[in-house]
């Protein structure tokens, strides 16, 4: 059997073998740099998968963010109908960063990456179905360790100059095979051969790093994620009022400014403005020390 053919097994084990209906989680961790290919390389996966479940229903889900995920419950009614029915959901996380020395790092994103087969299966009730999740990121050492022991990691071109991150990849990937990241990069940013981009070293647990080259293939993700109308009616009138205002608004509001369009208490507008963030209709960012607000992007 090829890496190519054991890579596509690791990515096709199929719920049915589980002894109960839940969700098979199969997990992907991609690390290259600033366009190495991560993204390319996680679809051509994402393509070679669904052609091997070609008579199953499939849907492909695309990402910024991990939080974003667990907003999915949020989207529209006929997504997460279609999620249900699915068999085989494919998530592509893209140029994600959860690690110790990132500003991103929040120690709640560590937590929902725990719980999330669970989110799937219980949550938004897909079981039984196949979750293979991808997530490219652009450092390694960076990242969380929960995140480096993902039982298929694959490497791209990245510039190794860390002494720590050196011995780090020697003991995972080989001796002598992280010099080929370093090797890629010259070749990709140096030389202008962009046929590296396809170059992978491959680590599938319990077995030894190969190298392997996948040549890109497009693939095609559901675009209906967003958050449904409907949804927002079944929230109180005020609530829905106050939703409503912000969406109409070109700008960022404060609670002070929705507190004085809506004539409504600030204490009142502050707790359904947080409410409101809480369940995923807004977004809920800082402008010096006062709270702003504006609809999420999800």
């Amino acid at each position: 059997m090829t890496i190519r053919d054991k890579l596509l097994k690791a990515l096709s084990t199929k719920h049915e073998k589980l002894k109960k209906p839940d969700v098979m989680l199969n997990w992907v961790t991609l690390v290259g740099t600033m366009q190495s290919g991560k993204s390319t390389t996680a679809e051509a996966l994402i393509s070679m998968v669904n052609k091997k479940y070609d008579d199953k229903n499939q849907i492909n889900l695309k990402f910024d963010k991990v939080q974003e995920i667990f907003k999915l419950h949020l989207a529209s009614d006929d997504l997460i109908e279609d999620l249900r029915e699915a068999e085989l959901i494919n998530v592509l996380i893209d140029d994600a960063v959860i690690g110790s020395s990132s500003k991103s790092y929040r120690k709640e994103d560590i937590v929902n990456w725990f719980t999330i087969r669970h989110y799937f299966a219980d949550k938004l009730k897909v079981a039984p179905s196949t979750l293979n999740v991808f997530f490219c990121t652009q450092r390694y050492m960076n990242l969380q360790n929960i995140l480096r022991q993902a039982p298929i990691l694959i490497f791209k071109a990245l510039p190794v100059v860390d002494i720590s991150e050196k011995k780090l990849l020697a003991i995972l990937l080989g001796r002598g095979k992280w010099r080929y990241l370093n090797k890629w990069c010259n070749e990709i940013f140096i030389k202008g051969n962009v046929e590296f981009m396809t170059y992978n070293l491959v680590k599938i647990l319990g077995s030894r790093t190969f190298i392997l080259r996948i040549t890109p293939k497009r693939a095609v993700f559901d675009e209906r994620i967003y958050h449904s109308e409907d949804k927002v009616i079944k929230l109180r009138p005020l609530e829905v009022e106050i939703y409503k205002i912000v969406k109409e608004s070109e700008e960022p509001m404060t609670v002070r400014e929705v507190s004085e369009k809506t004539n409504f208490h600030y204490t009142t507008c502050f707790k359904a403005l947080d409410l409101l963030a809480e369940r995923g209709y807004l977004s809920k960012n800082k402008n010096g020390k006062r709270n702003i607000y504006t609809i999420s992007k999800l």
